[in-house]
């Protein structure tokens, strides 16, 4: 057995009904729930892998004893699941679902660290209204080029070439190509 799996092992098989770790893994199952933990410091409780900033809750409902795990340790032990709907998923689709719960968490984060952002420059710079920003951006994803400019420096989008491809490059707007017109 690789180091990998000698730990699985000696985690799975004190929770499990099984005495091989192939039949303890097939009693456990990925229960959709899922944590961001915003900084690297979990530690996957199956291989014992540090550094983890998402956890995914897995469950024996043999034993109703649960683990947290990275997302790595479901799909390298094949892990079944469960998604939203109640459906058995066999590993292969547990695998995607968990991939599409990491990609959420990784966005909400995204998300937040642009929130706190706005805010702390909201404190910091008068007539900047944060609250305005972080609405715009929560329905439609992005700024426009406006907003960026002002975000940047409250700089006058209108003196950019936003929109117009006039240097070689076609950047439009930044300020080291010829496509900068101040």
């Amino acid at each position: 057995m690789s180091g990998w799996a000698e730990r699985a092992a000696a985690t799975l098989l004190p929770l499990s009904r099984a005495i091989t770790l192939g039949a303890a893994l097939r009693e456990w199952a990925y229960t959709g729930r899922f944590f961001d933990l915003e900084a690297r410091d979990g530690t996957c409780e199956l291989c014992g892998q540090q550094d983890l900033r998402y956890h995914f809750e897995i469950e024996n409902p043999g034993t109703t004893s649960s683990l947290l795990v990275g997302s790595e340790c479901i799909k390298r032990f094949e892990i079944t699941g469960v998604d939203e709907q109640g459906q058995h998923l066999d590993a292969d689709a547990t695998g995607k679902l968990v991939d599409r719960h990491r990609r959420g968490l990784v966005e909400d984060a995204r998300k937040q660290r642009v929130m706190t952002a706005l805010l702390k420059l909201g404190q910091k710079v008068p007539n900047f209204d944060a609250w305005n920003f972080i609405d715009f951006v929560d329905d439609k994803g992005a700024f426009t080029p406006s907003q960026v400019a002002m975000i940047f420096g409250g700089w006058d989008p209108l003196a950019w070439n936003i929109g117009r491809q006039t240097g070689r490059c076609g950047c439009a707007g930044i300020a080291t190509c010829d496509s900068f017109a101040p």
